[in-house]
């Protein structure tokens, strides 16, 4: 089963692990007793299974730990650049996740109200359209920019 994308699934610089609310997930999973987590606000919670995660067919996350408590799925930046052997490049408004071997993007996650949010993926399918059009309209902006200092400099320089 592939990660449930109407539950928010966000990028956590802090979490040491991956984690979801949804036991229904998890494949190859093997039940854990006595474990918890501290989630942000100090309260211990109750890991109640460890397993593997299907995130698109292409790409699978180990070892995600069942937490019911929690409402949105966790993916640990730490875990998934070390598993995919991947970098990641966080921009204001997404990150880009790149193949450490050949340096080619693997995908884009987008800026939601200040959280990387995971179902805002695009892999690298929709990427080379939108990095040409975002180039196409970086340049265009850059341009009317010069254009516009220009005529003020000559403008004052009329003077």
């Amino acid at each position: 089963m592939f990660l449930e994308l109407y539950v928010r699934t966000f990028l956590d610089s802090s979490a040491t692990d991956h984690m979801t609310p949804h036991s229904s997930l998890l494949t190859s999973f093997v039940s854990l007793s006595d474990n918890h987590i501290t989630i942000a606000n100090g309260t211990h919670v109750p890991i109640h299974e460890r397993g593997n995660v299907s995130l698109l067919s292409s790409l699978s996350l180990k070892d995600v730990l069942y937490v019911p408590k929690l409402s949105n799925n966790l993916i640990s930046i730490r875990k998934l650049t070390h598993d995919l052997n991947c970098s990641i490049t966080f921009f204001p408004t997404h990150c880009i996740f790149q193949d450490l071997a050949t340096r080619k993007t693997i995908g884009v996650v987008k800026d939601q109200r200040g959280l990387y949010c995971f179902n805002n993926l695009e892999t690298k399918n929709s990427i080379s359209r939108q990095t040409s059009t975002s180039c196409l309209q970086s340049c265009i902006n850059k341009t009317l920019r010069i254009e516009k200092l220009m005529y003020c400099f000559s403008e004052l320089t009329k003077q």
